[in-house]
């Protein structure tokens, strides 16, 4: 059975608010950016997809970004420098679709 997009949501990060996460069906989309700013550290996104009825992690991706350059978006379509992503919920079968752009 197909069923069309039923909800589309837009995360927005920065070194000051790094942290945010969003209730998509049965799924949890969450996101961390480091900006390694005062550790000297790269910086780096991590994209994490959580089952919401048992908090457990479906799917989680680091993406390890230069610490001068900002992230090229090189994916045709709007879609960032992550390309789209899939992550599905163990026993639903939802599906979430995310892509990530630097800015």
């Amino acid at each position: 059975m197909a069923v069309g997009i039923e909800l589309k949501q837009t995360l927005e990060l920065s070194s000051e608010e790094n942290m945010k996460s969003a209730d998509l069906g049965d799924l949890r989309f969450a996101v961390i950016y480091f900006d390694g700013e005062f550790s000297g550290e790269g910086r780096f996104l991590k994209v994490s997809v959580f089952s919401k009825e048992d908090d457990r992690e479906v799917t989680s991706h680091l993406y390890q970004l230069s610490k001068t350059e900002p992230p090229q978006n090189e994916f045709h379509g709007g879609l960032g420098f992550t390309g789209l992503s899939y992550a599905y919920h163990p026993t639903s079968q939802s599906e979430l679709q995310y892509w990530c752009v630097g800015g």
